[in-house]
């Protein structure tokens, strides 16, 4: 199914790559036709940042170095803490060397392979037979939810729902070491793969499934719970690896999950309107731009079969799956005070496990339908079936649901599965044509939300070009007008438009005094998009200057820039290219400069976030630094003397080299992101970097010439790979020397009914 839906992309006649989108989004690639996918139309956001996140890292590896920090957003933010980026990915393997187009589409269907490879293996591990294994295969795999997030993060853990649950499964058969490290590996690879969140709630629903049935089972319960505690401990012992730069970057940034402006239940659907947007995504199988459509849908036979699953082995981890999704629903939005708690209908997370459960009950069913040639249950499917054809008709054409689509597919499957049921009397024939039917409909899901696109691969364009050419460092803007965040970083561009989940709080802070108001998280990725009926803002083109922006990208068809123009008409036209208009700044600072005098204040974000706006112009030669006193270095006083610029000698994606000569002492600020985790050396020597003008890196040189070398090298990281390593030799530990260590008294034996 897979071969056929998605072969044009895997032989390199077409692209389903996020890359083929760019045409249409870019301001940059004046499209001449078209984008056919509704689901590209909706979201540029994924297909975006996940490949140009995958060409920096493979970009670090190849230069010897670990892949942690991007230094092309923003004033540089952390790669790997980001969560979503996914470096470790096993099946990146695929995409060696960075390349884009064929090993891209390789790389996204293969997570669908996954996806059903284990789906079936674990239809097989609950007593499924064949056919209803291949079933619930093919409505996991198939489902809604990946169709709809098929470019996204989440996916990658995701597809790794029924593996979870397989390892599950076999610890609570055989409590022992072996298989409960087997189930804590397999959580930690599930939190390496992709989303934290996607991570966190699959391997939601594979503990509570193990939990349910330890209660179920009193005799061994005992030895099942010490089971979960020796996997929970090694899910997170082996995850640190990442789990410690995220938990780092959690702590010094903000995001989304922490706005408050998102946790207004206002601006949210309440748990009843919830439910209802839950029922829609079961019928929906069409994908529409405008709509919360099918992200929970798995087929309408498998819908109609999952009420005949309630007597199989597989009800257990459905209702587990269904328990942790209505819980996570009912801790709704406000939940967006908890990290890691972002559930609702139309997230990429919720409605994965909801498919699970409706394929796995889907494939209980069928195999009641395969052992009984007629009967009360087959009756019951079919009237099933023709309720759901009537029920998603009369959706269609109610009001308040009108533009969820067409549901022709979904009629058509109905139509033929009740006749099947009705007219067809030999049970593997039945089973086969349900299989069939299934097979058919979602792969028409698929092909709709996931076309042949034009192949493509990030071409350059006259601007890009441009700027490639142009001595570094320099940063660009535009907001979203023409570099799409992250396709900048495919060219190696240093943009200070920034998007991901988390921002530094200090990047989040100056880009608050930078436009004259608090910025929301969530909408740092548009920064110069006035919001409905506000007044130009109060930009600041000091602070701007300060930023090392040399080039502007006014796009006014895509973003308006109404309030920045004013400035813009006295900056040169370097070149135009369609509807893009490319300035260049006379009046940038260089991006390392040495100041002479400073105004001192107490670390902290929020006063020296009012300090920098208050009076943006002083900054220009003045420095603002943030000691832990308030106070300047012992012997030191300031200087009325100008900046001076200081030489880049070397500015690598983890390490920068500035050259500086003092007739005095001054203060060496490099316009670099100030982050945890970089280091400083004077002249070989170890140096402390001070937070200087909120965001930007401030290090104290006196009279003379010096160098000084800014490293890369956090905490996080090197603690997390130990504590991980540590606990892998910990695991292999288990697998080898005590694969036959049970925890509690002898193992009775045990039933799998």
């Amino acid at each position: 199914m897979l071969g056929v839906v998605f072969g044009p992309g895997l032989v390199g006649t077409a692209g389903i790559d996020g890359a083929s989108l760019l045409p249409y989004e870019d301001a940059l690639y004046q499209p001449k036709v078209p984008c056919t996918s509704p689901i590209l139309n909706q979201d540029t956001t994924p297909e975006t940042y996940n490949q140009p996140w995958d060409t920096l890292a493979w970009r670090e590896i190849s230069a010897g170095e670990w892949p942690l920090w991007d230094p092309n957003n923003g004033f540089g933010m952390p790669l790997l803490g980001s969560g979503q980026s996914a470096p470790f990915n096993p099946l990146k393997l695929l995409l060696a060397g960075g390349a884009v187009g064929v090993p891209e589409a390789w790389f996204l269907v293969s997570r669908l392979a996954v996806a059903g490879i284990g789906a079936l293996l674990l239809a097989r591990a609950l007593g499924l037979g064949a056919i209803a294994s291949t079933l619930v295969a093919v409505a996991f795999m198939g489902n809604g939810n990946f169709a709809y997030h098929f470019h996204y993060s989440d996916v990658h853990a995701l597809v790794m729902l029924p593996w979870l649950l397989l390892a599950g499964e076999r610890m609570l058969d055989v409590p022992n070491a072996r298989n409960a490290t087997i189930f804590g590996a397999t959580i930690a690879l599930t939190g390496a793969l992709g989303h934290p969140e996607a991570a966190l709630y699959a391997a939601a629903g594979a503990v509570v499934s193990v939990a349910f049935g330890a209660i179920a089972r009193r005799r061994q319960g005992s030895r099942v719970w010490a089971c979960l505690g020796v996997t929970c401990l090694l899910a997170i012992g082996l995850s640190c690896v990442t789990l410690l730069p995220f938990l780092e970057l959690v702590h010094n940034g903000n995001g989304y999950m922490f706005d408050p402006q998102q946790a207004n239940p206002a601006r949210w659907y309440g748990f009843r309107a919830k439910l209802a947007l839950v029922g829609l995504h079961l019928l929906s199988p069409t994908a529409r731009p405008d709509a919360f459509t099918f992200n929970a849908f798995a087929g309408i036979v498998p819908l109609g079969l999952a009420p005949l699953g309630w007597r199989s082995r597989a009800l257990r981890p459905a209702l587990s799956l269904v328990a942790v999704s209505v819980t996570l629903l009912i801790l709704g939005y406000p939940g967006r005070y908890v990290p890691l708690v972002t559930p609702a209908p139309d997230a990429g997370y919720v409605p994965a496990l909801i498919a699970m459960a409706v394929a796995l009950l889907a494939g209980g069913g069928l195999q009641r339908l395969e052992s009984k040639p007629w009967g009360r249950e087959v009756i019951l499917a079919g009237i099933g079936a023709g309720t759901l054809t009537l029920a998603s008709g009369w959706l269609a054409h109610t009001a308040a649901v009108r533009h969820l689509g067409d549901f022709r597919a979904a009629a058509a499957a109905a139509l033929i599965a009740t006749l099947t049921l009705l007219l067809v009397r030999a049970p593997r024939a039945r089973a086969l044509t349900m299989l069939g039917v299934t097979a058919l409909e979602l792969g028409w899901c698929l092909h709709t939300a996931n076309p042949p696109q034009p192949p493509f691969a990030y071409p350059s364009t006259p601007i890009l070009r441009y700027l490639a050419d142009q001595p570094r460092p320099f940063r660009v803007t535009g907001g979203l007008s023409a570099l799409l965040p992250n396709t900048n970083v495919v060219y190696g561009i240093d943009s200070l438009d920034a998007e991901d989940a988390f921002h530094s709080g200090r990047y989040a802070a100056f880009m608050s005094a930078l436009l004259g108001k608090s910025v929301p998280a969530s909408n740092l990725f548009a920064l110069y998009v006035p919001t409905p009926g506000e007044r130009p803002l109060p930009f600041s083109a000091p602070l701007l200057d300060l930023a090392n922006v040399r080039y502007v990208l006014d796009a006014p068809d895509r973003y308006h820039l109404d309030h920045l123009r004013p400035w813009l008409t006295h900056d040169p036209v370097v070149m135009r290219q369609g509807s893009v208009t490319l300035y260049r700044n006379p009046d940038v600072m260089p991006r390392a400069f040495v100041a002479y005098s400073a105004d001192y204040t107490l670390q902290g974000v929020v006063g020296a976030e009012r300090r920098l706006a208050a009076t943006p112009s002083r900054w220009l030669d003045h420095a603002l630094i943030e000691t832990p006193g308030g106070l300047a270095p012992r012997g030191y006083a300031n200087t009325a003397a100008p900046i001076t610029p200081a030489r880049v000698i070397r500015h690598g994606t983890q390490s920068v080299s500035v050259e500086a000569t003092l007739p005095r002492p001054g203060w060496l600020i490099l316009t670099d992101a100030f982050y945890p985790g970089w280091q400083a050396r004077v002249d070989g020597a170890p140096a402390t970097i001070y937070p200087a003008d909120v965001a930007f890196r401030g290090v104290y040189l006196p009279a003379g010439r010096h160098r000084v070398d800014f490293r890369y090298a956090p905490r996080s990281f090197r603690l997390g790979l130990w504590v991980s390593l540590a606990f892998a030799a910990f695991a292999a530990l288990l697998l080898v020397r005590l694969d036959r260590v049970r925890f509690g008294l002898p193992l009775a034996p045990t039933s799998r009914g």
